[in-house]
């Protein structure tokens, strides 16, 4: 026999194990059901958490650029809830996600905007890991403050160290960096902790691109094709399946990609983009 005190370090690793996959299967479906509750009740009567969920269902619905129609609705929490810190850091994460898209009309203006909300969300709440993560996202893509970034995913990953935004996100600043196995390792383990998010083609992105990074791009197609299959919208996922499949040696089917991408962003132009 085992003796006792031998079997409880498992034990507890057990217990850690069924708690991550509850939470991995609830959440989703419990914020599925508010979203359902909120899109019952008509626009004027809606709380500032009810704009919120509202607009995360259409942040990244790309398809006739229905994500622009998010926006009105995390102003409409701010202006409900000033103090709502999330819904600061949405608004912030909507300007990356347009600027991500090509659809800037000003970078410059928007770029002065995230950080605004950015700024504004930390100021409210110091422990919301959502908020937390998605400021982190925005220093580093939009600003390349790695530092800083890094700094507020810790803090959110010790605010809730099973935050799947937040190990998510900050694996996407560490392939920015070039840390490639501490990106993939981060990438892995948010898709554990959410793997029935409704936005997981994100996650799939995020995976591509840190095996693009690595070099490793037989599976960065893989993941990124997994990622368009649920969004052939999202122009980021786009630019890495053409880089992966080019560099791989697929050349026809990059070019394919590359006409799937300039069908969404008629304006991309690769030069610019390596310049930025």
């Amino acid at each position: 026999d085992i003796p006792r005190h031998d079997r409880q370090p498992e034990i507890f690793e057990l217990q850690d194990e069924l708690s991550a996959r509850v939470v991995a299967t609830i959440t989703p479906q419990v914020q599925e059901a508010e979203l359902r509750r909120a899109l019952r009740k008509r626009p004027e009567n809606l709380d500032a958490y009810e704009c919120v969920m509202r607009g995360l269902d259409l942040l990244y619905r790309f398809e006739d650029n229905r994500y622009t129609q998010a926006l009105p609705l995390f102003q409409r929490a701010m202006a409900l809830d000033p103090n709502y810190a999330t819904a600061h850091a949405l608004a912030a994460s909507w300007y990356s996600v347009r600027n991500g898209q090509g659809q800037s009309p000003n970078i410059i203006a928007d770029l002065k905007e995230a950080d605004r909300l950015a700024r504004m969300a930390l100021s409210l709440d110091r422990f919301d890991p959502r908020a937390l993560s998605l400021c982190g996202h925005v220093r580093a893509l939009l600003f390349r403050d790695y530092d800083h970034a890094i700094e507020l995913f810790d803090r959110a990953l010790a605010a809730n160290p099973s935050s799947a935004i937040a190990w998510m996100r900050s694996s996407a600043t560490f392939s920015y960096m070039g840390e490639t196995r501490e990106a993939r390792r981060r990438a892995d383990f948010g898709l554990r902790l959410s793997p029935y998010d409704a936005n997981v083609f994100y996650s799939y992105s995020t995976v591509s691109l840190a095996s693009y990074v690595a070099g490793d791009y037989d599976d960065a197609v893989l993941w990124a094709r997994k990622s368009a299959a649920l969004n052939p919208h999202f122009t980021a996922n786009l630019r890495f399946l053409a880089a992966s499949l080019a560099a791989s040696g697929k050349i026809d089917e990059a070019h394919q990609v590359s006409a799937d991408l300039l069908r969404v962003h008629p304006q991309f132009n690769s030069r610019r983009f390596a310049e930025a």
